[in-house]
This record gives structure tokens, C-alpha cells and sequence, in this order.
């Protein structure tokens, strides 16, 4: 019997299996210091994915910038909003980290700029977390779970003795269209 088709779990397998930041889009001009000090705060304690990826993000770019960040604050009031993210008071700052429906849910309207970057984001399949601070949107981040240098060669390989791939995901359609793309 000649195998006619491969089924690929996407993450970790065609994909590295870890969120990063790939780009960011500034909405509201505040110091590189207190924008990474307080999305790093407000993510600190979140066990999310997307949230290691924000603190991570948060800590290489202080570095970058001359100044590491010692440590991360704990924010007061810290709240966790189901499927939108989260808040927290940094500094006597409410701080909002998350998606359109915090966004939402919170009242923070979305100029024409930041309705644009995340269209543009979510049709690169990727994830679009904004940082809100005091109710203005102050920087928006693009995360997404890159694809694995060895997986286009392998489809490709299997392609070349016409065996058809098929990969399995619990991501929406404009997620795996783009992954199966790349």
C-alpha cells in the first residue's frame, strides 16, 4: 500500500510551537521605557502564550534601547477578561492589554489607523494585541507562531512524489490559509 497523503498538526510541527512578536505600529507617542514597562506589568502574570510573548518582546526591546528592565512590576487591580485579555492599574495608569473585543467591552475607540493595522495583521494570520493606556491606544503588536524553516522542503519533497499534505488546526480559515501559503 503507497501512502497517498501526510495530515500535519500545524503547531509544533509546522510551525515552531512559540508565539513572537514579528512587528509593532505605534498609535500614540510615549517613551519606549514606560510603554514596555507597562505592557510587561500588565502581562507579567498571565500564563497565556500571546502573554510570554508581549513580556519577552517588552524585555529585548528596553535592551535594545539601553536599558534593561530590572524587573517587572505587579499591577494593581490585575484582571484577566475572557477571550480579550487583560488589565491592570500600573503606575495609577489603567493599563489594557488585548484584542478588538476589550477594546470593545472597555470603550476605547479604534481610529481608522488602528482599525487598518489589525485588518492588515489578521490577514497576515497573525495575532493583533494592542496596548491601551488610560483609554488611548498607545501601540499595537503583530504575534504570531512562525513556520518552521524544514516544513516548506518536506511538503515540498512529499509534493515532488505526489503525496498530498494536509494540515490540521484549530485556527480560523484566514490562519491556515496563510500558513498553508507560507
Amino acid at each position: 500500500m503507497l501512502v497517498q497523503t501526510v495530515l500535519f498538526d500545524k503547531t509544533g510541527t509546522l510551525t515552531i510551537g512559540k508565539l513572537v512578536v514579528v512587528n509593532t505600529m505605534l498609535f500614540l507617542n510615549v517613551s519606549i521605557r514606560e510603554f514596555c514597562d507597562v505592557a510587561a506589568a500588565a502581562e507579567v502574570n498571565s500564563e497565556n502564550p500571546i502573554a510570554k510573548a508581549v513580556v519577552e518582546y517588552a524585555k529585548k526591546l528596553r535592551q535594545k534601547y539601553g536599558s534593561a528592565m530590572e524587573h517587572v512590576t505587579e499591577p494593581k487591580d490585575f484582571e484577566v477578561h475572557p477571550g480579550a485579555r487583560v488589565s491592570g492599574n500600573i503606575g495609577g495608569k489603567l493599563v489594557l492589554v488585548g484584542n478588538k473585543r476589550l477594546t470593545q467591552a472597555c470603550n476605547v475607540p479604534l481610529g481608522p489607523d488602528v482599525e487598518d493595522y489589525m485588518s492588515e495583521t489578521e490577514q497576515q494570520a497573525r495575532t493583533c494585541v494592542l496596548v491601551i493606556i488610560d483609554g488611548r491606544i498607545s501601540r499595537g503588536f503583530a504575534i504570531t507562531d512562525p513556520v518552521k524553516l524544514e516544513a516548506e522542503r518536506v511538503v515540498s519533497y512529499l509534493r515532488s512524489r505526489r503525496i498530498s499534505s494536509v494540515m490540521v488546526t484549530g485556527d480560523n480559515s484566514a490562519t491556515e490559509t496563510a500558513i498553508a501559503k507560507d
